[in-house]
């Protein structure tokens, strides 16, 4: 990607192997995050998430309007996570960070924040003036870093179980 300024991550073209494993991680946690939250249960969670990588996905990890990068350790040229971003409006200036996933040994070393640096780097290079997100209410770790990072809350779903 080429706009590495702090030396901790470099993040490359994510090749048909990190794809799918991409794909398995953002499913899973995708049902698993709604399952817990009580919005679906997981089995609900699943089948709509296959769907949903389905329909984004139709021509493979080269359809149009989706940046998805492999984050690597600069050091040690590890693979620690996967960052992807889709742009549904290109008319737009806009785009939503679909998914940010660090490996479980390397979390909380710095490597996520680094790489949203990166890729903020490389939008604002592409015109791109804002990001938005989604984030689970008890994904405290998440949500940290988010708010490290410059973003505040735009809207809140709240529940009731009646």
């Amino acid at each position: 990607m080429n706009v590495n300024q702090n030396n901790l991550v470099d993040c490359k073209e994510i090749s048909e192997i990190e794809f799918t494993d991409l794909k398995n991680l953002w499913m899973n946690d995708y049902a698993i995050s709604f399952a817990r939250s009580g919005l679906m249960d997981q089995k609900t969670a699943s089948n709509r998430a296959a769907e949903m990588w389905s329909k984004t996905f139709e021509e493979g990890k080269e359809t149009k309007g989706h940046l998805i990068r492999t984050i690597i350790d600069y050091d040690s040229k590890h693979t620690v996570g996967y960052i992807w971003v889709s742009q549904f409006y290109p008319n737009q200036k806009k785009c939503f960070l679909s998914y940010l996933h660090v490996k479980l040994d390397f979390r909380r070393r710095g490597f996520g924040k680094a790489a949203m640096e990166m890729i903020d780097i490389h939008l604002k290079r592409n015109g791109i003036t804002e990001m938005t997100l989604n984030v689970f209410s008890d994904n405290q770790a998440a949500r940290a870093l988010y708010s490290s990072l410059g973003y505040s809350e735009a809207l809140v779903t709240m529940r009731k179980e009646l």
